[in-house]
Formats: structure tokens, C-alpha cells, sequence
């Protein structure tokens, strides 16, 4: 029997994937902004912004919280996506070379997908 499309909607991964990465955007986007007129900010940059993607990774993990293999897929998208729109709009700000674009997206979604599976190893046997 087929399940109503409420049901489905709920149980999707979709949504839960969108709202962290939507969320860790806005957050990225404050940060790529204030790094824009704060030189202490801008030195950190890079540091600063994979803690705000395997952070936003983790939390989509701790909510969702299906299997090993779903936290570090998805977590790696979430830190990807909000990776690599922060590092487009510093890239469109000249805060960063066109090849951060490649270089800080790719080990945010290694670092966030790393973090989502340890994430859901600790927080499934605690």
C-alpha cells in the first residue's frame, strides 16, 4: 500500500539537506562579509569557514540520523554546498582566487563528510 504524499515529504532527505545548507549559506555569507572589511576575520577565512560547514553538516546529522553512509554522503553535501557558494561570493568579492573555488570546496566536503560519519558514530552509540 502506498504511503500519503505527507508522509513521503516528511521522510525525504531533500528538505533536511536544503535547510542546513541553507542555513550554513546565510551564515557563510556573514562571514565572507565581515571578512570583506575585517583584516582578523580575513586571515582566518579558511579555518572559519570549513568550522561553519562540518558544523551545519553535523547538525544535519544529528537531526536526520539514518545510516553511516547517508551522514557522511549528505553531510558532505551540506558542507559543500555552503562551502562553495561562501567561497563564489568572497571569489565575486576578490577576497579569494578563482582556484579556492576548487581547492576550499573540495576539502570542506572531505572534512564535512568526515565529520558527518564520526558525528553519526558518536551520537548513535552514546
Amino acid at each position: 500500500m502506498r504511503e500519503p504524499i505527507s508522509n513521503a515529504n516528511q521522510e525525504a532527505l531533500t528538505p533536511a539537506v536544503i535547510f542546513w545548507s541553507g542555513l550554513g549559506t546565510v551564515v557563510q555569507v556573514g562571514l565572507v562579509v565581515v571578512g570583506h572589511y575585517s583584516n582578523a576575520v580575513y586571515s582566518m577565512w579558511p579555518t572559519l569557514l570549513l568550522l561553519i560547514s562540518t558544523s551545519f553538516a553535523a547538525a544535519y546529522v544529528i537531526q536526520v540520523r539514518r545510516s553511516a553512509g547517508d551522514s557522511a554522503w549528505h553531510g558532505g553535501m551540506v558542507g559543500g554546498i555552503c562551502a562553495f557558494l561562501g567561497v563564489a561570493l568572497a571569489t565575486i568579492l576578490a577576497d579569494a582566487p578563482a582556484m579556492d573555488l576548487f581547492t576550499v570546496t573540495l576539502t570542506a566536503i572531505v572534512t564535512a563528510a568526515l565529520v558527518g560519519w564520526v558525528t553519526f558514530v558518536v551520537v548513535c552509540t552514546v
